[in-house]
């Protein structure tokens, strides 16, 4: 279960039912986007019977985030804005885990001892660095991380965090797609993966530059290393 699991949970059973009863949904698809994923998924907004929106509310209360796959989406500046006033405000997973949604539970189990205003201040500490994939998720000492067109490290973690660059260890998911993506099963590769080239965004330090080698198999035609930036990355 990742930090703030539960809390989503119930928050989305609450806005999906009227006591035991389940609410009717509306699915609504965007044209600016495919239909499913590449997991076979449907895409497509979800909507209560009382028109609430419901990936809106999540990120009104800070239970998800906003993720952008190749181009934008007609509701992202809704979306984009309901994140941000959240995140401003500490809502859900922004104060209970600083902002990394992926975080395993058990490391946000405990009492707390910051207060929320000072766990904010806390967070936007020019001494604690973050980092923003391209699913525009600044996360600190993310577990996973987004790149490329649809590629995922999975299971970071990380030595010298907060440093001019830092290094961790993980794992590579790549699917070949063949015959095609929902039918072909990802296969998992070890890496080495650094994060460089901080910079102040928003009033936060961010890396902004990340690389990465096989340390030992890799896929068939990739080369050992990889180089992304994430410059324009900035929330």
């Amino acid at each position: 279960m990742e930090c703030g699991g539960p809390e989503a949970t119930a928050n989305l059973r609450r806005l999906s039912f009227s006591g035991s009863q389940g609410r009717g949904v509306t699915l609504t698809s965007d044209p600016s986007q495919d239909q499913v994923d590449r997991f076979g998924r449907l895409l497509a907004y979800a909507s209560t019977d009382a028109r609430r929106d419901l990936a809106l509310e999540q990120l009104r209360a800070g239970h998800t985030s906003v993720y952008v796959f190749r181009r934008s989406f007609a509701r992202f500046a809704a979306y984009r804005a309901a994140e941000g006033q959240a995140r401003a405000a500490g809502r859900g997973a922004w104060g209970a885990c600083g902002g990394d949604f992926h975080r395993p539970a058990s490391a946000a189990s405990g009492p707390r001892l910051l207060e929320p205003i000072a766990a904010r201040a806390f967070q936007a500490s020019p001494e604690r660095v973050y980092f923003s994939d391209r699913r525009n998720r600044s996360a600190y000492k993310p577990r996973n991380v987004y790149f490329g067109l649809r590629s995922t490290i999975l299971g970071l973690r990380w030595r010298g965090w907060g440093g001019a660059s830092t290094t961790g260890r993980g794992r590579l998911e790549y699917n070949a797609c063949r015959p095609s993506c929902a039918q072909s099963r990802p296969s998992y590769y070890a890496v080495g993966v650094t994060l460089s080239r901080t910079r102040v965004c928003n009033g936060r330090r961010q890396y902004r530059t990340m690389s990465f080698r096989y340390t030992g198999s890799r896929p068939s035609g990739r080369g050992r290393s990889y180089r992304e930036s994430f410059g324009s990355v900035c929330d």
